[in-house]
């Protein structure tokens, strides 16, 4: 996946490489709204992972 909007802009900009085995340069499906929505899901992920852990701590320190 293209590791900024930037770079989904740019390279949905350029012509696909065609004779290319390597994995990064399949741009099928890579949009700056699906690069959106691929970060955004992340982020949530991790707040959720982060609140979780802060409970835990907090649950061990009350224990």
């Amino acid at each position: 996946m293209p590791r900024s909007k930037t770079r989904a802009r740019v390279r949905a900009a350029r012509p696909p490489v065609r004779d290319s085995k390597d994995p990064m340069d399949d741009d099928r499906g890579r949009t700056p709204a699906r690069m959106n929505h691929l970060l955004r899901d992340l982020r949530r992920r991790l707040r959720l992972a982060a609140a979780s852990r802060a409970a835990a701590e907090a649950r061990a320190d009350t224990e």
